[in-house]
Order: structure tokens, then sequence, then C-alpha cells
């Protein structure tokens, strides 16, 4: 097997102040290194079979307008960026095939590669994002049996976990949820203009704003979590109960079509059409409207903090970990099926 060289555009020494984040498609690995003394951001991919580097970024914060801030693969070529900038924070999708640099700064991807970007909503004064974090389904599932989702092939899903800090400190997360086919097809859009290995079509086909693409969305007001559990269309998250304790709950963004054979059997409960998200404590933008089909299923698993959630195909693994003793622990796996 090669080996990836990861000293190709960096210091030969990792020290304690970098921070490294590995994603795999395929035979593909992603590597995103942020130097935090240095306020440095390096993103490689490798082709891990050829041992070939095929994508390089980098970005300085003293020195670039726009900074990448996260990262993960859409498909086998194509890949998102959660990306930040002194007025502006938005996802940048970017055909890795076709670069005309090996190597570039970040903020100039629109000049040097086949990119779209989707501006993120905008924020109430005094409100600022803090975080954003992707977790994609990158795999397109098998056919499920019986259960609450059904029998289908399930569509793909990318949940990004927004951390946002109003103007008084306090901390607040949501969830923003869009199908990469969505994304997808804006790059097959730019791909119709131009006759190089980057587009050179119209500027509003490269650069979506907020309510070019929001009907494409949902945003949820979630708990603040270090994960989110995504499989095929459907992805996991889970409501507060007064006792401290969480139920989880099941969302499901299949095809409008999939989605209206589940309401006409009565099957759990569908929402389609515009709406505002919840907003009491005033965070948002007026043009905070979103419109993405999908069904919300409340499951009857209980799980608190110290435990540890998968969604797989078919079914849901809660790892129970306790603390009974002194230097005496314990793990139950418990298998749900849906």
């Amino acid at each position: 097997m090669p080996t990836i060289p990861l000293t190709l555009h960096a210091p030969a020494v990792v020290d304690d102040s970098w921070e490294i984040e590995l994603t795999v498609c395929d035979d593909l690995v992603g590597v995103f290194v942020y130097d935090d003394n240095e306020g440095r951001t390096e993103v490689w991919v490798y082709n891990w079979e050829e041992g070939k580097l095929i994508f390089s970024v980098f970005s300085e914060s003293d020195k670039d307008k726009l900074l990448p801030d996260h990262f993960d693969f859409l498909s086998r070529d194509v890949v998102l960026f959660t990306a930040f900038g002194h007025d502006t924070n938005t996802l940048i999708a970017v055909d890795i095939r076709h670069t005309i640099s090996p190597r570039s700064r970040f903020q100039d991807l629109f000049i040097v590669s086949k990119s779209v970007s989707l501006d993120l909503p905008r924020l109430s004064g005094g409100t600022v994002y803090q975080l954003s974090t992707i977790a994609c389904s990158s795999m397109r599932s098998s056919i499920c049996g019986e259960g609450i989702f059904g029998s289908r092939h399930a569509n793909t899903l990318i949940v990004l976990m927004l951390e946002l800090t109003d103007q008084h400190g306090a901390e607040h997360s949501y969830d923003l949820v869009v199908s990469p086919a969505f994304i997808l097809s804006r790059l097959e859009d730019v791909s119709r203009y131009g006759a190089g290995p980057w587009p050179s079509g119209p500027a509003r086909l490269r650069m979506l704003t907020w309510p070019d693409w929001r009907t494409h969305t949902r945003i949820f007001r979630t708990l603040s979590v270090p994960e989110v559990p995504v499989h095929g269309s459907r992805y996991l998250t889970a409501k507060a109960l007064p006792d401290g304790k969480y139920r989880l709950v099941l969302r499901d963004f299949d095809t409008l079509s999939a989605l209206r054979l589940d309401k006409a059997a009565g099957d759990a409960d569908i929402h389609e059409g515009i709406e505002g998200v919840e907003d009491e404590d005033k965070l948002w933008d007026q043009e905070a409207w979103v419109g993405a089909p999908y069904r919300e299923v409340e499951s009857d698993i209980i799980v608190e903090d110290e435990d540890r959630v998968f969604l797989a195909e078919d079914g849901i693994v809660v790892a129970r970990h306790r603390d009974h003793l002194v230097n005496v622990d314990s793990t139950k796996l418990e298998i749900y099926s849906i």
C-alpha cells in the first residue's frame, strides 16, 4: 500500500497546535489541517491507491478574506467546504476533477476550479456563527425492509450543524439540512457554460444567495451535540425531556413522491410547504424561511448524556455507558429495528 506523503506541503514535524481531520471516500483520503499557532489551514485530497495528490488548497488568516472551516465529500468528485469571512458565511462545492492549478489559495477557488457557493442565511445584529460542522451520508442506501421508513432506495443527505452566539454571549444550536443532489445539480448547471476546465458562466449560477436555495433546505433548532448520525436520506436527532433525558427523533428527507406515499398511507408526520425557522430569540434575519419536505417520527427510545447513538440502514444502536463504582464501569448495547 502506498504511503501518503503528508509532509508534501507542510512542516515535517506536527506539533500540538495542529488540528487534523481525516475523511475517506472510496479510494480518496481528505486531510484537513489547521495550525493554530500560524493561523494557517491546509487541505489535501489524495488517491491512496496511487499515492497521488489530486487536490490541494491553503489559507492564511492574516492574508485571506475567506477561510475554510470544515470539509467533507459530497461524492468521489466533489468536496464541500464551510467557509467564513468578514461579512459572509457560505458553503462552497468544488469539483476536484476540474482545477487549473494543483495547489491554490482557498479564496481563489472560484478562479481556478469548477465550483458553486451557497450563502448561509443572514443573522440578526449582534449574532454570529461560531461553528459549522458537516455531517454527510455519502453512501446510497440499499432497499430497506419493513418498518417506519418503508421499502425504497434512499437519497443522501447533508446536515450542517450550526452554533450561533447572540449579542449576550448565549449559545444556540441549529441543524441545516440539504440534499447533496441539489448542490450537484447546480454544479451541472454551471458546466453548461464555458469551454475551459472551469466555468465562465453567469455569476448567478455560481454564487447562490440564501433566497436562491432556501426552499431546498430545513433548519431545526436542536441540542448542542458533538455529532449527528446520518444515513441515506435520514438523520437522527433528539428532543429534551423534563427529567434531563432525551427522546430520539428520526427525520427523513426522501423524495417528495415517496413522502406523499407515506402520507397517503397515514404513516408518520409529513411536513411540506414554506415555513419560518423557530426563532424565539430573534437570531435570524427575516429571510430565514425554508421549504424542503420531510417526515418526522418520534421514537420510544430514551437516552442520557453518557449514551452514544448510531444510525444504520434498518436500525438504531444505543451504547449505554455507566460508571458504577470507582474503577468499574460498563457499556451495554441496545439495537432497535426501524
